[in-house]
């Protein structure tokens, strides 16, 4: 089990509840933390408002960065790996989604499409699509391979804090 702390991710057994160690090395606030679908690394999504924002990717084996996949002038508050585990995409405060090759770090596919912050990115079960969460009271989809919109959901009367697909890969929640 990872939790976030300041400036740091605690990794916990949960078979006893042990701490198995402390992942340093980070920006002030902790927004999200997923492990990959193998279960062997995990990004963090982080920031200290107004200054920084992060994505970095570590391994879970040994705690060691891996590397720095995205680093912006906001926090990033959200992160989601895609189903093969090859790309994670981020959003943050920058209003921006970005989508990045874990192996290389290249940013593939750079999304500009919201008004405000962006709160949370989710996957489609099957890789071809993005949910965006926004504080500009929106849902989108987009098309994970180039950055395209599908559809804007506009009918929120309050900022959206999460989207996510359900597994029939159609129905967002």
């Amino acid at each position: 089990l990872a939790s976030s702390g300041y400036h740091e991710v605690l990794l916990w057994n949960t078979a006893d509840g042990a701490l198995v160690r402390r992942i340093s090395n980070l920006a002030e606030r902790i927004y999200d933390v997923e492990y990959s679908p193998d279960g062997n690394s995990i990004v963090v999504a982080a920031g200290t408002p107004g200054q920084l924002g992060e994505l970095k990717l570590f391994s879970v084996a040994d705690g060691t960065l891996i590397k720095t996949l995205v680093r912006s002038r906001d926090a990033v508050f959200a992160a989601s790996f895609s189903p093969d585990g090859t790309k994670v995409a981020c959003a943050g405060a920058d209003r921006a989604i970005s989508v990045v090759n874990v192996a290389t770090g290249e940013v593939v596919v750079k999304i500009e499409d919201h008004a405000d912050w962006v709160m949370d990115i989710n996957w489609s079960p099957n890789g071809q699509r993005l949910v965006s969460a926004s504080k500009d009271k929106t849902c989108k989809v987009f098309d994970a391979a180039t950055g395209n919109p599908v559809i804007t959901f506009p009918a929120h009367g309050e900022p959206v804090y999460t989207a996510a697909f359900l597994a029939d890969g159609t129905t967002i929640a």
